[in-house]
């Protein structure tokens, strides 16, 4: 059910990131943003704990290990490339940026060890500053989970 979105959707919106135009790149990151964390929210989609065996098909005829092995596989290899360019875009796409890690971290905190793989905890620490505009719950819900990792050090 949800294959069209996971096997095209998704990369083609990752795909317009790399866009010349700011505001495709904005659309096209809100909109996976806001498509991703509802899958990440969705136990009958994503698990977060690894616990589901490999049979389990969801009531929805998901089959949660496999739509897990492939977001995380969306993850990995085409969306944490490009965090660096997002986070150093103009805003608005930073923003989404952080509310996108955020919303990983949180769902699964194993993903904090990529920061180091992809160079992006100086990009994260670097908007953590008295007044900073791009200060908010996000960028404060990842440097939590990067400190409380055992993952990376400063």
């Amino acid at each position: 059910m949800n294959e069209p979105i996971l096997n095209f959707m998704l990369k083609v919106l990752l795909s317009k990131i790399n866009s010349k135009s700011a505001d495709i790149r904005f659309l096209s990151l809100k909109i996976f943003t806001d498509i991703i964390i509802q899958y990440l929210n969705d136990d009958t989609i994503y698990d977060s704990k690894n616990v589901v065996s490999e049979q389990l098909i969801s009531e929805n005829g998901n089959n949660v290990k496999t739509t897990t092995k492939f977001i995380n596989d969306l993850m990995y290899m085409e969306l944490f490339p490009l965090f660096k360019l997002i986070l150093q875009d103009s805003d608005p796409v930073p923003l989404f940026g952080l509310k996108l890690l955020s919303a990983i971290v949180e769902r699964c905190p194993a993903f904090v060890q990529l920061f180091k793989r992809f160079d992006l905890t100086r990009y994260i620490s670097d908007n953590y500053m008295v007044n900073h505009s791009r200060l908010n719950r996000h960028t404060i819900n990842i440097l939590k989970s990067i400190l409380e990792s055992k993952e990376l050090t400063f």
